[in-house]
This record gives C-alpha cells, structure tokens and sequence, in this order.
C-alpha cells in the first residue's frame, strides 16, 4: 500500500464529490435530503477504490491542531510571543464558556470524523466486496473502527469530569449515520470505554497479520498503541503497562541524532504512528507562528520561560524544543518542535512514539507498587536523550514521588504534542498539582490577572457547547457551566 502522502496527489473527483457528500449531509442522515444530481452513499461507494478514498478522507480529517493549541496556551507551556495582537487571550487567561472555540473545536472535529467513518462503514456493508480485494477490505473496516475509538477516547478525555467514576457521564456514543432529528444524551463512562475497547478489539483482529512498515496507517501495533493510553484513563495499569512494555520492545527509542530527525519529518525511528501532512494541510507551526517558525518569523507565543528552565543542555529534547534564534537574555524562547519540511510551518503528526510507551509502563510501574522497574524505566529514557552528563537514575520513595517525576518528564518528552493539559487533569488530581505559571510568563499577556488555575476547578473539563446544546436540548451539561 503506498503512503497517505502519495495517495492524497492522487485525489480524483469522486473523492472530491465524496467529501462534498460528507459536508453537505454532515448532520442529516443521507435519505434525507435526496435532490436530483445529488452524489448519493450508494454511488459514492460502489467499488474498495472507492472505500480507500473514503479512508484517506477520514485521515485527512482527523484534525490536530485544536488539541495542540488548547493544551499549550490552557495551560504553563507558552508565554505570549512578539507578533501576538491578543491571539489565545481568552484561552490564556482560562476564560471558558459554552460558546468558546475550544469548546467547539474539539467536539465537532471529532464527532465530523466519527460522522465520516460511519459513512464508509455503512458503504462497506452495502456493497459486494470481491473475494480478492477482501483482505484490503478488512483492513479498511479495522483502520476505521480505530479512528473512531480513537474519537471517542478523545471527546471521553476533553468533556468527561471523572474518568474513572464509571457512572460518570462521557460522551454520547455514535456508531451509526444519525439521522436529522436524533437526541442523544450522554453515555456514561464504563460505556463509553466498553465501547471503545470493543472497537479496538475488532479492529485489531481485522489487521492482524498486516503490514507494520508504513507509519501513515493504522496497523495492529497502532492498536495496541491507543489502547494502552485509553486503559492508562480508564486506571486498567495493568494492561496499560503489558501493552506499552510490547511496544517498547518493538519500537526501540531514538538514538540523539534519529531524534531530531522525528521532528524535521526525515525519521521515525520509534513512530508507531503519524499523521502525514502535505502543502495546505493542517500547519501545526501556525499555531505558533505567522509566518516562519524564527524569531523574526513572528511569533504568535514562544515557550514559557518555566518549561525552557525544566530542559537541560545535554538534553536533545532543548535541542528539537528550543529554536536557535531564541535570546533568553530578551526571554524569547523560540518553539521549534514543528520546524516545517514540505513548505513553511507544515509538519507531520506524531500521534504515537514508543517514548509515551515508556512513560506509560514506568506509570503503571509505579502504581503496582514497583518503584525500582518505574525508576528503570525512567532512566532508560534519559540515558538516550542526554547526549552527555546522563543524570543519576532516579530514586522514588513513595507513589507520589514516582508520579510528579513521571509528570516531570512527560512534559519535557511530550511538549507541544497534545498531553499537557489532560497530564495535570489526570495525574493532577493524585498530587493537588495546579496548572501554575511564574510572573514572567503569566503578564505575558497584560491582560493575564490570575497565574493559578487549581486542579480543583471545574475548567478542567471542557463544556458542551451551545450549537450542540441548542441542537440537541436533552444532552447534558458539564459542572459549573
């Protein structure tokens, strides 16, 4: 099978009229709106050709910007930059309201995709798959199952207040093409995770036995990826740390050099699975930038001077984190993660690097009570990041000890890559750590007038928001809002 890549500059016009088909029918159920010349599912998936187009739209749908920005700007990782003209301000000073961007952005990114799946899906069901294009087809079905657990885990993280109350509410669980008058209340969250592990598991036995070269496409191990994350939220440690320790094994870490190649989209030595991204597709570097990812490529924000002291200069994480036009003397810290390769501020999405893995098994470590394997674990990641003065391994003397360096080093390994916030809200809540930023930073913004956000406040969960309240009046809404 060729890369996301190649296949996205072969994009013909019936994948184009297949993505108008999803916009247009995005919230009615397709029967519903019939007109003549309309490009219906039945002629829309006729063919497996036709499925794979299907796929790559849903790929190519997966946005991941909104979740990058929000767990930057919410939270202690930026400062504002030098080109910024009050962009992410509300954000920034953790302003947060059922009418909110944020709120929005994730919500219907995700349940678009989940809306796009379904429509493949139901157009596989509907159609006579050859006998010697079923394999393909399978792999189809279980890349798509995957992307909607992955959806559903996502909106489960953002909008669910206690992740492991299994009463608690989630999100609404939607494995069909809705149709225009749905009301769909909440699922709670043992559901929401049955159903999330229920996908997987069939996903998994449909791609099982597949190719496991090509890092642009959900395979077994991409799988088994997502579900040690989503069993590390549901407190499943013990599964969480079995599946990241196999993945660990099949993924070695990145020597210092193939490190900084992860990121300048030359390597991918231990991705276990990224989002590839060409010209015009979902600039990550434009979160942070206007125009070049450099001091004089107008900033938007710039590392917050508290995360640029937590990286050492032996550390090649400084190295991909810290951009070389930075001027500390003036607190200007340059994000360089996304440095962009096909043109300015474009960079594939890492969404799974066996680095997390590690995290994830010295976590569960740690909680089952074994931490001499989670001060190990830690230590392997820092001996292969420092490129000299490897600091002594770590020495825990309590569960908590263990987790705030665990939470130490996740920010420091995973920056800018979508974890910060949900690690304070998850691990947070075991230690009573804050979302806390120092003076420099906080009046950054001069607006900015609270540098607290308590792990007790109710923003750590995203509200619904008002276009689905209004459209849905029966669903119910988050705490405090």
């Amino acid at each position: 099978m060729s890369t996301f890549k190649n296949q996205t500059m072969k994009i013909s016009f019936k994948y184009i009229a297949i993505a108008l088909l999803t916009v247009l029918i995005s919230c009615n159920d397709a029967t519903d709106i019939i007109q003549p010349g309309t490009l219906t599912e039945d002629k829309a998936y006729e063919t497996v050709d036709d499925l794979n187009l299907g796929l790559n739209g849903a790929y190519g749908a997966y946005g991941a910007n909104s979740i990058i920005q929000f767990n930057s700007v919410f939270t202690d990782n930026i400062k504002r930059g030098n080109a910024n003209n009050g962009q992410y301000l509300e954000q920034f000073q953790w302003t947060l309201t059922i009418t909110s961007p944020t709120a929005s952005n994730i919500w219907f990114s995700r349940y678009n995709l989940i809306n796009r799946v379904n429509r493949v899906l139901r157009g596989l069901d509907n159609i006579d798959i050859p006998e010697e294009r079923q394999e393909e087809a399978n792999s189809i079905k279980g890349q798509m199952l995957a992307l909607r657990a992955l959806s559903h885990f996502e909106l489960l993280q953002y909008y669910t207040e206690d992740y492991l109350n299994p009463e608690s509410l989630a999100v609404p669980i939607i494995d069909f093409v809705p149709p225009v008058d749905i009301n769909a209340d909440r699922n709670t969250v043992a559901e929401t995770f049955d159903f999330i592990y229920n996908d997987l598991e069939n996903a998994r036995e449909l791609l099982a036995g597949g190719s496991t070269d090509d890092q642009f496409y959900i395979n077994e191990n991409s799988v088994d990826a997502i579900k040690a994350r989503v069993a590390l939220f549901r407190g499943d440690y013990e599964l969480a740390g079995n599946l990241a320790d196999e993945l660990v094994n099949k993924y070695p870490l990145a020597n210092p050099s193939d490190y900084v190649e992860i990121f300048t989209d030359d390597g991918f030595e231990e991705v276990i699975w990224s989002l590839a991204r060409g010209a015009g597709e979902g600039q990550i570097g434009s979160i942070f930038f206007f125009n070049e990812p450099n001091l004089g490529g107008d900033p938007i924000v710039e590392m917050s001077e508290e995360l640029f002291n937590q990286f050492n200069d032996d550390d090649i994480r400084k190295t991909v984190n810290v951009g070389e036009t930075s001027v500390p003397a003036d607190n200007d810290y340059i994000i360089n993660k996304y440095p962009g390769s096909v043109e300015n501020l474009v960079n594939d999405y890492k969404i799974f690097r066996s680095s997390e893995m590690l995290l994830i098994r010295a976590e569960a470590e740690a909680r089952a009570g074994n931490l001499s394997a989670a001060e190990s674990s830690i230590a392997m990641l820092q001996d292969i990041r420092f490129t000299a003065n490897v600091p002594a391994d770590p020495s825990y003397g309590n569960l908590n000890d263990a987790l705030q360096d665990i939470l130490e080093e996740r920010r420091i390994e995973l920056s800018f890559e979508a974890h910060r916030f949900l690690d304070i809200k998850r691990i947070g809540e075991d230690l009573g750590t804050d979302i806390t930023r120092i003076a420099g930073d906080c009046t950054s913004f001069s607006a900015a007038s609270e540098c607290t956000l308590p792990r007790t406040s109710f923003k750590f969960t995203l509200p619904i928001p008002d276009i689905e309240l209004n459209a849905n009046p029966g669903i119910t809404q988050n705490t405090g809002y």
